[in-house]
């Protein structure tokens, strides 16, 4: 049997024992709850975040990298995979890619989740609660779909351009409070979980 502590806001609430001949591979797991219960998620099923970069060879995104990638022989495949998703075959001066990473790695590379980009996590939250509706309706359609066309109207209305950065943030916040208050109502009803289930990645300003 191998203990695994469940923690409920950084605070223990128990242990739980797991018969060693169960053929689930725990690594890089963690238990959370939900409702009373607990369920263990894997690390692969988490929030990615975008941070844009701009380097001038190899060497210089090596640095990036090795920022957040402990083990040095999966540096170069990390490597692989921003080139691949940034399309490009070679890193050559003043190539502009962009990095997914965890948020628990966003701290090696000196930012956080309050440098976020707020329209992208609008995007991500309507994205996540869009894909709850498709399979059950457990918040109202109307309240959802009103919110999307409130702020369709907003982003391409005439008013927009000539708004100050800080009323743009102030109604997009106005946005993202409203359809966090229907993730609420979906994580309370259900064991669907914002930033574990159906994840969009957000993008990180520099």
């Amino acid at each position: 049997m191998t203990k695994y502590e469940i923690s409920d806001n950084e605070k223990t609430v128990g242990i739980v024992n797991v018969n060693d001949s169960i053929n689930i591979d725990f690594d890089n797991s963690f238990i959370k709850s939900y409702i009373g219960n607990y369920e263990i998620l894997k690390d692969n099923n988490l929030q990615e975040y975008l941070v844009q970069f701009i380097v001038n060879d190899i060497d210089e995104l090596y640095d990036i990298v090795s920022k957040y990638i402990i083990d040095s022989s999966l540096i170069f495949k990390e490597i692989e995979k921003i080139k691949e998703y940034n399309n490009l075959k070679y890193i050559k001066e003043n190539t502009n890619i962009v990095i997914k990473v965890l948020e628990n790695d966003l701290k090696y590379l000196n930012l956080s989740i309050s440098n976020v980009d707020l329209i992208s996590l609008f995007k991500s939250k309507l994205y996540f609660v869009g894909k709850v509706l498709e399979i059950k309706e457990l918040i109202n359609k109307d309240i959802f779909e009103g919110i999307i066309n409130e702020y369709n109207n907003f982003i391409n209305s005439s008013e927009y351009e000539f708004l100050t950065d800080e009323e743009k943030q102030n109604k997009i916040n106005s946005f993202i409070n409203r359809l966090e208050e229907l993730i609420n109502i979906i994580e309370k009803n259900s064991t669907y979980r914002y930033k574990k289930d159906f994840i969009n990645p957000i993008k990180i300003i520099r």
